[in-house]
């Protein structure tokens, strides 16, 4: 069996070998529509870690930009901030564009089309005309726009996006960008260096020559009749920068000879006769002579940018992961904007009261409150922290590696190094009322596998004499524990079995006993009900105190890591690759969330207000109520490749 450790390290490392997969794909997975419109507060990264796909400007300074699972993100300060806004819809997102303000327009996948007339403050959805992938929208008049996307597939309106209409667009490749040179005359183009033009409003579209077989990512207008497409060979894994220009409106292409570097997937026009690029590896260029020579200028090699838009005074890029880039000298320096400190992993959350969040991420304490961003606070010992528990408002314990445990009195402020009693690695900790409580090791260390504590976690001792504590034999470790007011609580053991306590984890006894189906963690509804969720998508539930145990449909096999109840009826269930599953019976029936992050989530908890927080993989942080028409709910709300 190997250690728990060294399961934590090759876990790390699968997660990061699938986000670079994923960062890799052409395409992100697609949206699950369960018609559910869950509220949610990204609190790390703000506001949100989803592929940013396009972003568009007014001239000062309010923004949109949408991607991944439907998201949608405005800022009214040019991008020095940003908020999440309610998509109607759940489709992934691809291209937004501002026509005549207060107007704008977004399309995605199955067809997707959403319309703002407040500056996309909110939106409404278009029933489309065809239900194919879009990827780009344009205007080239107040009423006039086009939509563009997969197998050459062209959209007309004429009323502002109201309605639309097909249009044959003479290809069958993807069309990936739109730009209007004029009213009457507009260019997209796409993969297998398709480019295709419209001289009459978009009514009709000819085929025009590129010179490329390469897939051409973005098209922009800079002034007059000169435009710049760009893009890069995606048959190659690295294949060179490509950028072509016009002085004809689009008719003629001819290629620009540029600084080598990898693909492109964004242009704007930035002022007279200014353009800047940016496109994988933080690659970007910029031109001052209306895009006949082009000069290197770097964003972040760590970063993918998928989009790239102007206003008076600035340029905003977006891409992976959420991240937004300024430049404010014309694409020479670029901020990061909307970055936060949490890099590791998150393994525990807590929540003290409605307005405080403590999280433990590696070695690091970070507090947030009132939603506001994450703020380190100084951890009484430098180990990895694996557990939290609060059984008061103010007071707390965290507890980890070598069997490390600290204290606060404060919310989660300031902490204090207390004695644990054993060295043992601590995996997890409960608290049935404000003086009992139980911490569990992971058998890889000296000391007992069990200490108690009777005074909030002042002190902590083995079991006391006559106790049995130990509620799990040899190496399989406990990875989830739960305590009750009563004293009631249960124990899942990772090689499935489980056990219960009546009298706060002084003695146990095994009640269950499947060793198919490991289980890594376990909640009560009440002191008869528990669930306990694991691996291949396992959820088991009890409804006797844990006499008899029957399998519930989960509806996955993902890795099921977290489970929490906020009270008899509502519960969460979180997991790898993003997922939530939702009770609202006391875990007899559970209903999947539409996918908010492809990253793979660890812990859940609620708060007072019956609001979720869950943790995840590389500092994700949400808050998550409960759909507005539950007439129960009362969180207050907390502002929070193509």
């Amino acid at each position: 069996m190997v250690p728990i450790r060294w399961a934590r390290l090759f876990v790390l490392l699968a997660c990061n070998l699938t986000l670079i997969s994923c960062v890799r794909a052409i395409a992100p997975p697609p949206s699950l529509d369960t018609g559910r419109d869950v509220p949610v507060t990204w609190l790390a990264p703000q506001p949100t870690d989803a592929q940013i796909l396009s972003v568009s400007f007014l001239p000062w300074g309010i923004g949109i930009a949408v991607g991944q699972f439907g998201t949608i993100i405005t800022t009214a300060d040019g991008g020095l901030s940003w908020k999440r806004v309610r998509n109607p819809g759940h489709h992934g997102l691809k291209g937004v564009a501002f026509g005549p303000p207060p107007y704008a327009l977004a399309v995605g996948d199955g067809g997707a089309v959403l319309r703002s007339d407040d500056h996309g403050g909110t939106w409404a959805e278009i029933r489309p005309p065809m239900a194919v992938d879009l990827r780009a929208v344009g205007f080239g008049s107040p009423e006039l726009a086009v939509a563009v996307g997969a197998g050459g597939s062209v959209l007309r309106s004429t009323d502002g996006g109201r309605s639309w209409q097909p249009r044959a667009s003479g290809v069958g490749a993807i069309l990936r960008s739109v730009a209007w040179a004029s009213p009457t005359a507009a260019v997209a183009v796409g993969d297998d260096g398709a480019v295709v033009r419209t001289a009459d409003g978009g009514l009709t579209w000819a085929s025009r020559p590129s010179g490329t077989s390469a897939a051409l990512r973005a098209v922009a207008f800079l002034e007059g009749r000169i435009g710049i497409a760009v893009g890069g060979d995606d048959r190659l894994w690295r294949s060179p920068r490509v950028v072509l220009r016009t002085t004809d409106e689009g008719i003629t292409w001819n290629p620009v000879n540029v600084p080598s570097g990898a693909r492109l997937y964004g242009v704007t026009r930035t002022g007279d006769r200014q353009a800047v690029a940016v496109g994988e590896g933080g690659a970007a260029l910029r031109s001052s002579d209306a895009g006949q020579t082009w000069q290197r200028a770097e964003v972040d090699k760590t970063a993918w940018l998928a989009s790239v838009s102007s206003f008076s005074g600035a340029i905003v890029a977006v891409g992976e992961s959420g991240r937004v880039f300024r430049s404010i000298d014309d694409g020479a320096n670029w901020k990061p904007l909307q970055e936060h400190h949490l890099s590791s992993d998150v393994y525990a959350v807590a929540c003290p009261s409605a307005d405080v969040v403590v999280v433990a991420a590696g070695r690091m304490l970070m507090r947030s409150v009132g939603g506001g961003a994450f703020v380190r606070v100084k951890s009484a010992v430098d180990k990895e922290v694996y557990a939290l528990a609060f059984p008061q408002p103010l007071v707390g314990i965290a507890a980890g590696a070598e069997g490390t445990m600290q204290r606060t009195a404060d919310g989660g402020a300031t902490w204090t190094k207390v004695e644990s009693g054993t060295r043992q690695a601590v995996e997890a900790v409960a608290f049935g009322d404000v003086n009992h409580g139980i911490a569990i090791g992971d058998w890889s260390g000296h000391g007992p596998g069990i200490v108690e504590t009777e005074d909030g976690g002042l002190t902590w001792h083995g079991p006391l004499s006559g106790g049995r504590g130990v509620p799990c034999s040899g190496r399989e470790a406990i990875r989830g524990v739960v305590l009750r007011p009563s004293g009631v609580g249960m124990a899942a053991c990772e090689a499935g079995a489980v056990f219960n306590t009546g009298d706060h984890g002084h003695t146990w006894t095994e009640t269950r006993q499947n060793r198919a189906l490991p289980l890594l963690s376990i909640a009560m509804a009440d002191d008869r009900t528990a669930v306990a969720a694991g691996e291949r998508g396992v959820i088991v539930r009890t409804e006797d105190g844990g006499s008899t145990w029957s399998r519930v449909e989960s509806g996955t096999l993902g890795r099921l890591t977290g489970v929490a109840f906020a009270d008899q009826l509502r519960g969460l269930i979180v997991g790898w690759g993003g997922l939530v599953l939702s009770t609202e019976d006391g875990g007899k029936t559970w209903r999947r969330d539409p996918p908010l992050t492809i990253r793979n989530l660890n812990a859940v908890a609620f708060d007072a207000s019956g609001a979720a927080v869950v943790g995840g993989a590389s500092g994700l942080v949400l808050l998550r109520g409960w759909p507005p028409e539950d007439p129960v709910q009362e969180t207050p709300s907390r502002e929070g490749r193509r």
